[in-house]
């Protein structure tokens, strides 16, 4: 369920579902370690509709960029069992909040937010300042597209290949590897660990697109660089969004304390 629900809720989701799972006991350390290095996944609006719609004029660009995540994640968390040794025992947590699942649910949601938007901030920034110095204008591109992972698409939508998109996207930037810092930090994973791990996600998933557009090409204005890219009256994914509330009632309710009989 939790890798269902970050591959629909995007990239913060995930790993604060692992972590409010490893402090309510249902995962050991090792186990959230291990959930980290392919639970990190854009949500579908995000990759479907902004990147693919917005910034590639192709819906079915998207969906393979999509695929791609997808299949490398699951890719990535295969291979991730050479992590894995000897069970740890779960530990409970002793909170005495008395809150209501949806109450704590939100609480946890604005919070998440407010991480977000911070980063992304600081980073706006510390691009634009960047972009200030006399650099190699190639060298600016790539520090833009590591750095953070909108930027990064947008830019490398209008001048590279369509799988560095995937790559980037798989590597998630910079930025999101600090909103996810602390529950990295929580679970006791190595940074270099799950850096390793996110750059072979990205070079997985580049690789898959590159079969996946050579059986399904998408239009040539995809690939062009000069065309002006329009974008089209889509602004959510009702599957997506169905998905995602159906699952989210499901945590709710699989958050209720159950009464003992």
């Amino acid at each position: 369920m939790i890798f269902v629900m970050s591959m629909l809720g995007g990239f913060p989701v995930g790993a604060s579902l692992i972590d409010d799972s490893v402090q309510k006991g249902r995962l050991t350390l090792n186990q959230a370690r291990r959930m980290l290095l392919f639970c990190v996944n854009p949500g579908p609006a995000f990759v479907i509709n902004i990147v693919g719609v917005s910034m590639l004029g192709s819906q079915r660009a998207g969906v393979i960029i999509l695929v791609s995540l997808f299949l490398s994640s699951l890719i990535t968390g295969i291979i991730s069992r050479i992590f894995k040794h000897g069970e740890e025992s779960r530990h409970f947590s002793t909170s005495s909040d008395t809150d209501s699942p949806l109450i704590l649910s939100v609480k946890k949601s604005i919070s998440a937010i407010i991480g977000v938007c911070g980063w992304i901030v600081i980073f706006s920034a510390f691009l634009g300042v960047i972009n200030s110095f006399s650099l190699n204008e190639t060298a600016k591109q790539w520090l833009n597209m590591l750095a953070e992972v909108t930027v990064g698409c947008g830019i490398s939508a209008k001048s590279f290949p369509l799988p560095i998109t995937v790559l980037l996207l798989g590597w998630s930037g910079v930025c999101v590897h600090l909103q996810l810092m602390p529950c990295i930090s929580a679970c006791k994973l190595k940074y270099k660990h799950f850096a390793v791990a996110r750059i072979f996600n990205g070079v997985v998933g580049m690789g898959i697109s590159r079969v996946l557009f050579r059986i399904f090409p998408c239009e040539a204005e995809v690939f062009s660089n000069a065309g002006e890219i329009l974008p089209r009256a889509v602004s959510i994914s009702v599957p997506a969004t169905a998905g995602l509330l159906f699952l989210s009632a499901l945590m709710i309710l699989d958050l209720a304390p159950k009464r003992k009989v």
